[in-house]
């Protein structure tokens, strides 16, 4: 299965995706992740899983940026 998303499966004109992403998917690209890094399936990183979730979800790295700036004016 390729879970990849394809032009045709975003809304027009964004990065966001037209369909639900179930969390098969996002297990799949973090696998296809780590393969592409020269892992093995035992060897996936949580790095992979959050690449892939933002790559699914049409989240950018500027949110996850500043998801990172938010929670550390708490600290």
């Amino acid at each position: 299965m390729n879970t990849t998303l394809e032009k045709n499966d975003m809304h027009p004109g964004t990065a966001i995706p037209a369909r639900r992403v179930t969390r098969h998917m996002v297990q799949t690209r973090t696998l296809e992740l780590a393969l592409l890094a020269g892992r093995n399936p035992h060897q996936i990183k949580q790095m992979d899983y959050e690449q892939a979730k933002r790559e699914l979800t049409g989240e950018s790295d500027f949110d996850l940026q500043q998801a990172i700036l938010d929670s550390r004016e708490y600290d």
